[in-house]
């Protein structure tokens, strides 16, 4: 007889694919292979239909718990004002506890597992069960480096000092009170490693996010034009990332403003294209001021862009957990710019994997070295892939996220 599991989440769409996204389904999917899955999803409304595909992928149960937009503008408000945080209004109260404890009771459930600390923090209340936690990263970290970008909205910046310190005394708690932590990069471990007990930082398991097989064809397919001396340039550069996500929009205007312009005084016929969804009318007003620049919204299918796509520049000033986007450009053997917070891995280095930049200046000349000196390119090339194909295959990574599980 299969063990019960009772996975909580928020809702992730199941159809649209993003490297969170795909990071939680290709789990579910395999959990619900592994396990009796009991589903507790917070849904927004409007996304209730979409449900029924996480029934055909195999959970046996789906409990929605539906967020209004109504509901998460005062829990927003409720936080602002109260001693709370406002993960404690939109997502846990004694309802939704006690919902978790008679399904726990009623069906026999032997483990749970829970995506984000504010998931997780039913936790605490919960004996006799296993129970797994995939923070992703670090919430109270990401805060933390938010506060020293000065271009982060006054609103947020104010919402940020008020409740960080709460979200890292609960994100210490969900980890005591798990068995077993997922956490994306070593950087993220690092961060709580000086404010938990050494049994608790041994619980933390880094589990890079996997990137699709169709993505590392295109790399393999690059790196054999590369070695088959038959690669051109396209003169394209690509900026990739959800646009109405605060970190990107800040880091595509900078891109749009600043950098791209100060490229174009060394190399006239580039084009830099920027791909992601919700762009904001301040971007699409920049963008459309320069012939250039063209933004494609959101693209479901990246291959034919990413095979002509010369260099991914990313130039991000809020940076925590992993970049998919990094992911995406090393699977694809596409040289990518970016900076140093954005490096996960020790054997991912400057000028040789990767190409890291800082101020505006380094990336206008990261971008023109890669140009001028062929060798170095098709060098940070092939070596990306290398790093991508021994690394980041989701079958490596769900291999040690279900030995962690069923050890």
């Amino acid at each position: 007889m299969m063990k019960r599991m009772l996975y909580i989440t928020r809702f992730f769409d199941p159809t649209i694919s993003s490297g969170l996204t795909n990071r939680f389904l290709r789990i579910f999917q395999q959990l619900c292979q592994n396990f009796s899955v009991y589903m507790l999803v917070f849904v927004p409304e409007k996304e209730a239909n979409k449900l029924k595909h996480f029934k055909n992928i195999g959970a046996k149960t789906i409990i929605p718990v539906y967020m209004s937009p109504w509901k998460k503008m005062t829990g927003y408000f409720r936080a602002t004002l109260l001693n709370g945080t406002f993960y404690d209004f939109l997502f846990y109260n004694e309802k939704i506890k006690a919902t978790i404890k008679n399904l726990i009771h009623e069906e026999s459930i032997d483990m749970i597992f829970a995506n984000y600390f504010y998931s997780a923090k039913v936790f605490e209340d919960i004996h006799n069960v296993k129970k797994i936690v995939d923070l992703v990263d670090s919430v109270s970290l990401h805060m933390e480096y938010a506060l020293r970008d000065k271009n982060i909205p006054i609103l947020r910046r104010i919402l940020y000092k008020k409740v960080k310190e709460r979200i890292l005394k609960e994100e210490i708690e969900v980890i005591r009170n798990a068995d077993t932590i997922f956490i994306t990069t070593e950087k993220e471990k690092q961060f709580f490693k000086e404010k938990i007990e050494e049994s608790d930082y041994n619980k933390i398991q880094v589990a890079y996010n996997g990137v699709d097989e169709k993505i590392l064809e295109v790399g393999k397919k690059r790196v054999q034009m590369i070695r088959d001396k038959a690669f051109v340039f396209n003169n394209r550069l690509l900026f990739l990332g959800t646009l109405n996500y605060y970190p990107n929009e800040i880091a595509a205007i900078r891109l749009v403003e600043k950098i791209f312009p100060q490229i174009l005084k060394h190399k006239k016929d580039l084009e830099l294209y920027i791909v992601g969804s919700n762009p904001s009318n301040k971007l699409k007003r920049l963008c459309g001021n320069n012939a250039k620049i063209k933004l494609l919204g959101y693209v479901e299918d990246l291959h034919e862009l990413l095979v002509k796509t010369d260099i991914i520049i990313l130039p991000m000033t809020v940076v925590s957990g992993i970049q998919n986007k990094l992911l995406t450009g090393l699977s694809s053997a596409i040289p990518v710019v970016i900076t140093s917070q954005a490096i996960f891995d020790d054997k991912l280095q400057h000028l040789k994997n990767v190409m890291v930049a800082e101020t505006d200046d380094d990336y206008v000349n990261a971008v023109v070295k890669l140009y001028e000196s062929p060798s170095l390119y098709f060098e940070i090339a092939e070596n990306a892939f290398k790093f991508a194909d021994e690394n980041l295959r989701w079958s490596k990574v769900i291999e040690k996220y279900m030995n962690a599980i069923l050890s």
